[in-house]
């Protein structure tokens, strides 16, 4: 869903919103049905854009926090190595 003409979280802090997506929406049963999990999916969402992730968590929370922000940032360069746009 394409909600701006950027990639700038000026607009919209984009870790929030996929929390409130996910979890305020319920979206996340979609991709998964048991609720296990849900804590350290949160947590990871929500810290992953973060300059400092909290470390006030467990090791899973804080491993999950940390894979998912080294995959947005890597997603960050391919985005601006192959898309055009306009800032």
């Amino acid at each position: 869903m394409k909600l701006f003409d950027g990639y700038s979280d000026k607009f919209m802090n984009h870790a929030e919103y996929g929390f409130i997506v996910l979890f305020e929406k319920g979206i996340i049963r979609e991709f998964i049905d048991d609720n296990m999990y849900d804590d350290i999916i949160a947590k990871a969402i929500i810290n992953h854009s973060k300059y400092t992730i909290d470390v006030d968590m467990s090791e899973k929370e804080l491993l999950h926090s940390r894979i998912i922000r080294d995959a947005d940032k890597l997603d960050n360069f391919r985005v601006k190595e192959t898309e055009k746009f306009e800032v």
